[in-house]
């Protein structure tokens, strides 16, 4: 089983061709998982790398955004394997999608843990088993859902093999992750787990 994390949503626009923006009107919206005493000294030689749950790449048109998104409020302990790897690929293309077919992306990601114990940190910071992100692309007649949700480990896969549906995220959270959606809408977008409908 497992247990309903914190999670972070954004909104990923398209504002020109090497800009995007996070956030409703600069912000995000962030429930913190991690308690306020979290250094980066808690990932020296852990094996763990800083996994950004918005990454700092989505925060371009702003420099203060893009510092705030170091905030260890925002990080969370990943493989470097992951981090460096399937889950930038996921970022990376995140704002591809928003550049090419959407104005408007919301996101929702977060870590999923399992049942205690968990592997800590230094005794204190929690290590997630996986991660999740959620997707939605609202626009008028190009509406579409999907959702991924990785193991936090050392192996790689292409992205469809990570791929889910929306309600499979909510139905391990617990969360109703997209509930201002009209419910038509969340019926039909929160079902669809078809990769080939973003590329």
């Amino acid at each position: 089983m497992l247990l309903q994390p914190r999670h972070q949503t954004a909104q990923l626009r398209k504002l020109g061709t090497d800009t995007v923006q996070t956030g409703r009107k600069g912000e995000t919206h962030r429930q913190f998982f991690y308690r306020p005493g979290s250094k980066l000294e808690d990932y020296k030689f852990s094996g763990y790398s800083r996994g950004h749950m918005c990454p700092a790449a989505d925060n371009k048109w702003s420099l203060t955004a893009m510092e705030q998104s170091f905030f260890l409020s925002n990080i969370c302990p990943q493989t470097q394997t992951l981090n460096g790897g399937d889950w930038e690929e996921l970022e990376s293309a995140c704002r591809t999608w928003v550049k090419s077919c959407s104005t408007t992306l919301y996101i929702v990601c977060g870590p999923l843990f399992a049942d205690p114990p968990h592997r800590k940190l230094h005794k204190r910071i929690p290590v997630p088993e996986k991660f999740f992100k959620a997707i939605m692309c609202l626009d008028k007649g190009k509406e579409k859902g999907i959702a991924f949700v990785y193991s936090n480990n050392t192996e790689s896969h292409p992205m469809d093999y990570y791929v889910c549906t929306i309600d499979s995220v909510e139905k391990i959270t617990g969360y109703n992750l997209f509930q201002s959606v009209p419910q038509h809408l969340q019926n039909k977008l929160e079902a669809s787990a078809n990769i080939g409908e973003w590329r």
